[in-house]
């Protein structure tokens, strides 16, 4: 099937109750220091209780531990700390997820990959589960026809590509455009400041900004390299 894509998100989770927490929002917090090379999220699953995690990629670990890291963001954290002051874990869940688009090959004799086999993942936020529904029936449907004879195996790379291959591409692109301001949290802020709500959505959804295609972006990309 090709050479594995290389680049690799983990992730690990706690389950928390009894922390206090907004239960109508979703959190997103990004920093090298608590996060290197991904994010820290918290997602409630009620008033008082929800997921608290962490996604790097394991180049940015730098000898580091997942767990040092999520117990690092839980209790030390300016503004998680207290909201999970009072929290204690009640499960614990792991996982891998690919960072790098998908490989060279999709199909291979009567063999499709689909989902994160296939690196059907934004790699902008590591969702996966919309592009697995879709990329699972479209191989669904492509397995079904070859063997009713009315569709080839060979067509399935295709109709990936016209249903998301262009936007998980675009999401392979953003990710290694913002990969310099990911070892800094100054640098960090200082893209998060330049980007408008609207172009944040956009960025989740693939949608390369303004901002990142400018002349002055590229030059103060390279000025701070050099």
């Amino acid at each position: 099937m090709g050479n594995p894509v290389q680049e690799t998100g983990i992730c690990l989770e706690y389950e928390m109750v009894d922390v206090d927490i907004d239960p109508q929002a979703a959190e997103m917090y990004f920093s090298a220091r608590y996060a290197p090379g991904g994010y820290a999220w918290i997602i409630p699953l009620g008033s008082d209780s929800a997921n608290v995690g962490v996604g790097v990629r394991a180049t940015y670990l730098s000898g580091q531990r997942l767990p040092q890291i999520l117990d690092r963001f839980i209790a030390e954290h300016p503004l998680v700390r207290e909201k999970l002051a009072g929290g204690e874990a009640v499960a614990v869940m792991r996982g891998a997820v690919p960072a790098g688009g998908s490989p060279p090959a999709i199909m291979k004799d009567n063999l499709l990959l689909a989902g994160d086999a296939a690196g059907q993942v934004m790699a902008t936020s590591g969702g996966g589960i919309p592009l697995a529904i879709v990329g699972g029936r479209i191989a669904g449907e492509a397995a079904a026809g070859y063997l009713r004879g009315k569709e080839r195996l060979e067509d399935y790379p295709s109709r990936i590509n016209r249903a998301f291959g262009v936007e998980l591409a675009r999401s392979v692109q953003i990710r290694k455009m913002v990969d310099l301001a990911m070892k800094s949290d100054r640098l960090m802020n200082s893209l998060f400041s330049a980007l408008s709500p609207s172009q944040m959505k956009s960025v989740m959804r693939a949608q390369i900004p303004e901002i990142f295609l400018s002349r002055a972006w590229a030059g103060e990309k390279q000025r701070r390299q050099n």
